[in-house]
C-alpha cells in the first residue's frame, strides 16, 4: 500500500480520549514504522488501535516498544508467549494475507491476544528499560510512512488508562507542511533518542532484550499466594538493577522470606 501521512491534517495538541483514538486510527493506517517508549503499559491499549492495525500490517508496518520494568506478570507472560510462538513452524510459514485476516478477526473481538500475536508474526518487538536509581519514565513516540515522519511527547502512557480514562496530553510535531528546522530537529532528536535506548546506548539506562531468562526466573520464584496477604495486586512486579546492572526483583512489599 502507498502510505502518506501528509495527506491528513493533524492537531498540534492531543488531550481528549476521542482525539487520541482518532490520532492513532489515522496515523497508523498510513504508517510503516511506529516506535513507542512508555513508562507504563497495559494490554488494553491495543484495542484502541484496532481500526488501524490491519492497515498498518498491510503497509509492512513494524512496531518497537520500550517499556519500564514496572509490569504486570500477565504482560511478561504475553511477551514470552509471543516470542515462543514466533519460533513455531506454523507462524514462520504464515502468509501476509493469513496474518492480516487473523488480526482483523482479533481486532473485531478486542482480543488481548493481539499483543502476543504481533510479536509472534514479527510485527512487534519489545524491550524493557531500567535504571539503577529511579525508573524509566519516558513517554514519547515516532511514526513514519517511509518519507514523512512525526513525533510526539507528553504525559500519556501506552495504556488503556493513558488513552481513554485519564486526563492526559501530548504535543505532536510533524515534519512536512513547511516544517521549520527546529521542528525537523525535534523529530530527529526523538527518533535518535529512541534508537539509543533500543540499542542500549543511553547513559544511565539499561535496555533488556526480551525474552530474558533471568527476569522469567525471578517471576517464577515469587509465591503470589503469600504476597496476597500483604498486597491486593500480587501480580504487579517491578524490576530494578543492582550495582552490577543485573536485574533484581523489587516490590512495594518486602519479598524476603515469603
Amino acid at each position: 500500500m502507498n502510505c502518506d501521512l501528509s495527506k491528513y491534517t493533524f492537531k498540534s495538541i492531543y488531550s481528549s480520549p476521542k482525539d487520541v483514538m482518532e490520532f492513532y486510527s489515522v496515523a497508523l493506517r498510513e504508517a510503516k514504522i511506529y516506535k513507542r517508549a512508555s513508562a507504563y503499559f497495559s494490554l488494553g491499549a491495543f484495542k484502541y488501535l484496532d481500526k488501524s492495525l490491519p492497515d498498518f500490517i498491510k503497509n509492512e508496518g513494524y512496531m518497537q516498544l520500550i517499556l519500564s520494568t514496572q509490569l504486570d506478570k500477565e504482560i511478561i507472560n504475553e511477551i514470552n508467549k509471543g516470542y515462543d510462538l514466533k519460533t513455531k513452524k506454523d507462524f514462520l510459514s504464515k502468509s501476509k494475507t493469513a496474518v492480516i485476516n487473523q488480526l482483523e478477526k482479533m481486532c473485531e473481538e478486542d482480543s488481548n491476544d493481539i499483543f502476543a500475536y504481533l510479536i509472534a508474526t514479527g510485527k512487534l518487538d519489545v524491550k524493557l528499560a531500567c535504571k539503577t536509581t529511579g525508573i524509566f519514565h519516558d513517554k514519547f513516540g515516532y511514526i513514519s510512512d517511509g518519507i514523512n515522519d512525526m513525533a510526539y511527547a507528553g504525559s500519556n502512557n501506552f495504556s488503556e488508562n493513558g488513552m481513554a480514562n485519564n486526563d492526559e496530553l501530548f504535543q505532536l510535531t510533524i515534519g512536512w507542511d513547511n516544517a521549520s528546522d527546529r521542528e525537523k530537529s525535534t523529530i530527529k532528536e526523538l527518533n535518535t533518542l529512541f534508537d539509543d535506548l533500543w540499542d542500549n546506548n543511553k547513559e544511565g539506562v539499561v535496555t533488556i532484550d526480551m525474552p530474558d531468562p533471568v527476569i522469567q526466573d525471578l517471576i517464577d520464584s515469587i509465591d503470589y499466594e503469600k504476597i496476597k496477604k500483604y498486597n491486593e495486586n500480587p501480580n504487579y512486579v517491578r524490576f530494578d538493577l543492582d550495582d552490577k546492572n543485573n536485574p533484581i526483583l523489587t516490590s512495594s512489599v518486602n519479598l524476603e522470606g515469603l
